[in-house]
């Protein structure tokens, strides 16, 4: 089981959430995966972040076109990485708690900026 989003990405590689919104590209929307949850009846969720990204790997190692892993950042980049999401002018970004005991939760709610 894979977490992530439908994309339609511009000509810059960018994601483009109005063209995705709009219907009218649905022929180009790929799928951007962000994480492994689950592989083979095992639940991973309990498992570091980068144990996870590297086991995201596998499945999508023969993949089909228009499926692909999001970047893995690793570090306190936090700041940074926002600051250059802006200058990209980025619709957003994911970003996730490394350590191994991390709780998966459903939140009710989220803001976007």
């Amino acid at each position: 089981m894979l977490d992530g989003e439908a994309v339609v990405l511009g000509v810059d590689g960018v994601s483009d959430f109005n063209a995705l919104h709009s219907r009218q590209h649905d022929h180009e929307v790929q799928f951007c995966a962000f994480d492994i949850l689950a592989e083979g009846g095992d639940d991973l969720r309990k498992l570091p972040l980068s144990i996870r990204k590297a086991s995201l790997e596998r499945p999508l190692a023969r993949r089909p076109e228009g499926i692909f892993a999001a970047p893995f950042e690793q570090g306190e980049i936090g700041p940074d990485l926002f600051r250059a999401a802006c200058e990209m002018g980025l619709e957003g970004l994911v970003s996730a708690i490394t350590i191994a005991q991390a709780a998966f939760r459903v939140v009710p709610s989220f803001e976007t900026s």
